[in-house]
């Protein structure tokens, strides 16, 4: 019995040794084919030097009697009661903006809905919870942006739905 454990353990062993050799035989025989192969079409990027020389995006003021407007660019919608919604503008750069969400007549109290300032390139937005007792439907969202005595309005429709 002993010698049969013994030839079995040296059977499995003389196995595994020309295993081993048979898969680093045909590793090298598989490299040594592909490295005489033509290499493979591959496209490669173009970069212009025009792209790296680009100059920066600048603002251009604009001139300080000009007329301005307001325009929705992004209102989350529809949402449930109690999720955050997203509403934001452009408008003139350092106008000061308003927001107003009302529900049902009832004006919404969020600190999410605080009066901003344009950045450099007009955005305005606000992230703001829709009020857990907010009523299905659909609800009007009020921007106002004022710049010296001039001010626009913008109003977003703001779906309220349960999922």
């Amino acid at each position: 019995m002993k010698n049969r454990v013994v030839k079995l353990v040296r059977q499995v062993l003389i196995s595994g040794a020309i295993l081993i050799a048979l898969i680093f035989a045909a590793g090298f025989g598989y490299t040594w084919y592909m490295e005489r192969q033509a290499p493979a079409n591959v496209a490669t990027p173009v970069t212009t030097t025009a792209d790296a020389y680009a100059p920066p995006i600048q603002h251009v003021e604009p001139a300080a009697n000009a007329k301005f407007g307001v325009s929705v660019q992004i209102l989350t919608t529809p949402v449930n009661p109690g999720e955050i919604a997203t509403m934001s503008v452009r408008t003139r750069p350092d106008a000061t903006c308003t927001i107003t969400a009302v529900y049902n007549n009832v004006p919404s109290k969020d600190a999410g809905l605080t009066p901003k300032v344009a950045d450099t390139f007009g955005g305005a937005s606000w992230d703001f919870t829709v009020d857990s007792t907010a009523p299905i439907g659909k609800w009007p969202i009020t921007v106002t942006c004022k710049y010296g005595q001039q001010s626009i309005v913008a109003i977003g429709t703001l779906e309220v739905k349960k999922s």
